[in-house]
């Protein structure tokens, strides 16, 4: 199934980012981009601009070769914008005049075209999350101020509380009319697609046997959540398990924790300054390009500190996909209703060894206490009592497995269902896993 993208800008017969920064499309221009990918050059132009270069190319999210044109085809296009790194940036959010919002950008003639119903306008932030309310309010306030037709533009969004934010936001601001949108995680896809082509050939009997412990708990920056986690559980845990965290990568939040949180930053200043499960430079570990099959191998259950905990960002990202597909229960210590969403779109949770209440409890500082408290009381469980329990239930780990295999290896029919929709009109709300309903 084809899309045609349009570009206004090119340059040696290749597309520029929509919306992008006058002085980095200069820069583009002074630059042989004959062999350089554009994700490649995207990342170059970071390296030089920072937070003004804050739209990308990236074929909204898409990984197949779809219909590049420049203005002036008579056929139906949709115009992309991709926002680069947060969402503020590109919407100029801090209100900074260093950014530009990119509504500003789109030549009068696109917003016409659109509004006489010859094309689209999609902007596809679908490789991050960070929907809240003031990304809803500045992308339909961006959409009206700039004059655009609501019924031709497209949100390519990933939140998996998103349909209601939405509902709630109309509510809020008494607002009937809104862009279309599309909920799509685009690290769902991604993910499965690096682990199938890495993984499908590799026995599954690998995970059945017994393993020498019974956490796997890895950690990158050092957020509030992890901060707080680690405190309370790696004295227990510890021998019993593979972590990492380095305390070199603690964040800047965490300052107002200790002021807060006393008894924290005491328990935080007794553990180690760092543990390395398998890589030393935990600062260059990130993605899912770097995921190590063997600790999964010699682990029963993954602790998963999500991207978010405290902040209002229901978005699930890579680190909930790999223990999925390698064959691991685990405790999600994230936003709330997350298990709930992965059982919407077809896997099977893990109330057979986890009391999973805590993905109920919205208040954060009783949902975190839930999960500490169920951390340990599974790690009081010796290690032959959860191999046991989870032999006994491999049988839905199979099947969230095997899901991730049908992801991986059906990709075309996600990405051909993603394109459906973009081309169809007169819906609101579409969910993509869950109109895709994969079933094995």
């Amino acid at each position: 199934m084809q899309l045609n993208l349009l570009y206004d800008k090119w340059f040696l017969n290749k597309p520029i980012a929509n919306c992008i920064n006058p002085e980095i499309f200069k820069y583009i221009c002074n630059t042989d981009i004959t062999n350089i990918e554009p994700h490649i050059l995207s990342f170059d132009i970071g390296n030089q601009f920072g937070n003004k270069h804050n739209v990308w190319l990236s074929d909204i999210g898409i990984k197949k070769d779809l219909n590049k044109v420049q203005y002036g085809t008579t056929e139906k296009w949709v115009y992309p914008i991709e926002p680069w790194g947060h969402i503020m940036y590109s919407l100029n959010i801090s209100a900074t005049d260093e950014y530009a919002n990119f509504f500003d950008l789109i030549p009068t003639t696109i917003i016409k075209d659109v509004n006489d119903d010859k094309g689209k306008i999609i902007i596809n932030y679908s490789h991050e999350g960070w929907v809240s309310n003031f990304l809803l309010k500045q992308m339909y306030l961006g959409a009206k101020n700039a004059g655009i037709k609501l019924n031709n533009l497209i949100l390519i969004l990933n939140d998996y509380n998103l349909e209601n934010k939405i509902e709630t936001f109309k509510r809020e601001y008494d607002i009937e009319e809104y862009p279309t949108v599309i909920n799509y995680s685009y690290y769902l896809t991604a993910s499965a697609k690096h682990l199938y082509n890495k993984y499908s050939n590799d026995k599954t009997t690998q995970f059945y046997l017994s393993k020498p412990y019974k956490f796997l708990c890895l950690n990158r920056r050092l957020d509030l959540h992890r901060v707080v986690l680690l405190s309370e559980i790696l004295p227990e845990i510890q021998n019993y398990s593979l972590i990492s965290f380095d305390k070199n990568l603690i964040t800047d939040q965490i300052s107002n924790l200790f002021e807060n949180r006393p008894d924290i930053k005491q328990k935080f200043n007794n553990l180690p300054n760092k543990i390395i499960a398998d890589r030393e430079d935990i600062e260059m570990t990130n993605g899912y390009h770097h995921e190590n099959k063997q600790l999964f191998l010699d682990t029963y259950i993954s602790i998963v500190t999500e991207t978010s905990f405290y902040i209002d960002n229901d978005f699930i990202s890579e680190k909930i996909w790999k223990p999925l597909y390698q064959f691991h229960p685990f405790i999600v210590v994230g936003r709330p209703h997350l298990l709930k969403y992965l059982k919407e779109i077809g896997f099977k949770t893990f109330d057979w060894l986890i009391d999973e209440t805590y993905d109920t409890i919205e208040d954060n500082d009783i949902r975190m206490n839930a999960i500490i408290t169920e951390i340990k009381r599974i790690n009081k469980l010796s290690i032959f009592e959860i191999e046991d329990i989870i032999k006994q239930n491999f049988n839905i780990l199979e099947h969230n497995h095997n899901l991730m295999n049908k992801f991986g290896s059906d990709i075309d029919t996600i990405q051909n269902l993603i394109i459906e929709k973009i081309k169809k009109d007169n819906y609101t709300y579409i969910d993509i896993f869950k109109e895709l309903n994969l079933q094995v």
